[in-house]
């Protein structure tokens, strides 16, 4: 970002800094993309700038004590020259561009053409070619093993790098004589090497673009404000501006979020995921959020009342309500909320006490006879009869509260007989009834 704003700020300055801010972009966009991705080609590695590239020369002298490469004897000095396809050992001269190479992770890669030494111990040729430089390519990985703060022995695949009769190559032994040294882009033999100019570092210096959990997605500037209402609106804000890039400096951060009514696998309650870029190339969290939709669990029982679900208790799910029989309201639904609670309540029914007789007899009996019936009941029967029928009640079983003693009136609980349009005809409390009662 250091290299943006001089690119923007006048107009005489565009020209000139142009390439720079393509340098940047350029390395900023190969940082452990997926395995076996394409790394760098012949025009990405052009715009690396001269500070960053270095020579690799070999010395069996333990000590130099020149100042530059190129005033070492050929005979006990070497620099790694990129042929066509080929690696090879010349003279070093700092003016030839294809001497100059680039550190990416634990690969050399060459300046003028981009490709990456690979070490091929079967190929009867030469066993190191120059290779497109791509990801989980163990033959293009070299490591160090260090002699001291100055040289260092390469080796891929078990292999060593090493100088012999004029030719480079790979042995299986470790070189008795010849170690590895860095010149800087200029030839000057750096007798201390800065962790910038190490051949193999131990860890990358920026993080990769982080893996997407199943159905979780990341917070940038083309994620729609719909989508993110439910997380905390300040981490929100905070990332509504973010880009995806391929490569993240340390201290940048990241956000990802399930999808409304979804929560982090494992837990009921957390829906995002902050990460933060650590030194060494690792994010602070190393799991990608995994979402699963949110649990209301098992819903409440209603009262007389039966409910199924038709798939389950998360969110998005409904379970129907339905009342025992002669009770209502007849049914309900709920459904599982974003929230993890059902809407409504639980189904409380009650005893619906309307009953129809049409046939020639049949039997009326209060709410739970022959128990008590429940109380603030208002129940009632209408019988229907064919024309030309009269009705006639005959009464078993008769006990509700007595009315007054004084008067005979029902005060509290009465039983009716109503004729056609309403009219009360008959009304009975207490105990005592007639054998039976036939309509008029």
């Amino acid at each position: 970002m250091a290299l943006w704003w001089p690119c923007r700020s006048a107009v005489f300055q565009v020209f000139a800094l142009l390439w720079l801010c393509s340098v940047q972009q350029a390395l900023g966009d190969v940082c452990e993309p997926s395995n076996g991705t394409l790394l760098f080609d012949r025009y990405t590695s052009k715009l690396i700038p001269p500070e960053r590239r270095f020579m690799l020369f070999a010395s069996d002298t333990l000590g130099v004590n020149s100042k530059s490469v190129e005033t070492l004897d050929f005979d006990h000095a070497k620099c790694i020259e990129a042929g066509n396809e080929t690696v090879v050992i010349r003279p070093c001269n700092s003016s030839i561009v294809s001497q100059k190479w680039y550190q990416l992770h634990n690969q050399l890669v060459s300046i003028p053409i981009g490709k990456c030494i690979a070490s091929e111990p079967n190929n009867f040729d030469t066993d190191l070619q120059l290779k497109n430089c791509r990801t989980g390519q163990p033959s293009q990985e070299w490591s160090c093993l260090h002699h001291n703060s100055t040289e260092v022995l390469l080796s891929s695949a078990g292999r060593f790098l090493a100088v012999s009769s004029g030719t480079v190559h790979t042995v299986d032994t470790k070189p008795a004589n010849w170690r590895w040294k860095i010149a800087d882009n200029s030839g000057k033999v750096l007798e201390k090497n800065p962790a910038a100019k190490r051949l193999c570092l131990t860890a990358a210096s920026a993080c990769p673009f982080p893996k997407q959990g199943v159905r979780s997605y990341f917070v940038t500037s083309d994620t729609a404000l719909a989508k993110v209402m439910h997380p905390p609106k300040e981490l929100v804000l905070k990332h509504l501006g973010d880009t995806i890039r391929m490569c993240y400096a340390v201290g940048n951060n990241i956000l990802a979020v399930c999808p409304l009514g979804f929560v982090a696998l494992g837990s009921q309650t957390k829906q995002h995921q902050e990460k933060t870029c650590l030194a060494g190339g690792v994010w602070s969290e190393q799991q990608p959020l995994h979402c699963v939709r949110r649990s209301c669990g098992r819903p409440d029982e209603g009262h007389h009342s039966t409910f199924i679900a038709e798939r389950g208790y998360l969110y998005g799910d409904v379970v129907h309500y339905t009342c025992d029989a002669e009770y209502i309201p007849d049914r309900s639904s709920r459904i599982c909320g974003p929230d993890g609670r059902w809407s409504g309540f639980a189904l409380y029914c009650k005893h619906s006490c309307q009953f129809y007789l049409t046939g020639n007899s049949g039997t009326v009996t209060s709410p739970n006879y022959p128990q008590p019936y429940p109380a603030s009941k208002n129940c009632e029967w209408k019988i229907e009869v064919e024309q030309g029928l009269r009705v006639v009640i005959w009464f078993r079983d008769f006990f509700i509260e007595p009315g007054s003693p004084f008067t005979g009136d029902c005060r509290h609980d009465v039983f009716y007989i109503n004729d056609t349009i309403g009219n009360k005809i008959k009304q009975f409390c207490g105990s005592l009834y007639p054998e039976s009662w036939i309509a008029a």
